[in-house]
């Protein structure tokens, strides 16, 4: 296989790589209704998405490795969350599901 299919392999899994989570308080454990995740990963990669009504994110088109978090609501103090994601193992599928954020109020 020479090195362009070989980057082109890798681009393509790359870019079904996404975490998909949920934002609550802390206190109460009620959905965080508003609000942005911010991504920084390997070698400079960034990523954002709001927070939807029912409190989830989709963080999508992720490069495998190590990612900061940082998750921002009106009414609560920032959060940051360091992860690993890893490769997909299904395509389309999420590489971290089900990510639980927990934000303290302000």
């Amino acid at each position: 296989m020479n090195n362009v299919v070989r980057k082109f392999l890798f681009f393509v899994a790359a870019a079904t790589l996404l975490i998909a989570g949920e934002a609550r308080a802390r206190a109460t454990g009620a959905v965080v209704a508003r609000g942005r995740v911010e991504a920084n990963g390997p070698d400079g990669a960034k990523a954002t998405a709001e927070i939807q009504r029912a409190g989830s994110f989709r963080l999508p088109r992720l490069v495998p490795g190590h990612w900061r978090l940082t998750v921002s609501a009106p009414g609560f103090h920032p959060t940051d969350q360091e992860l690993d994601v890893p490769p997909s193992t299904s395509l389309g599928e999420p590489s971290v599901r089900d990510l639980r954020v927990n934000l303290d109020g302000g």
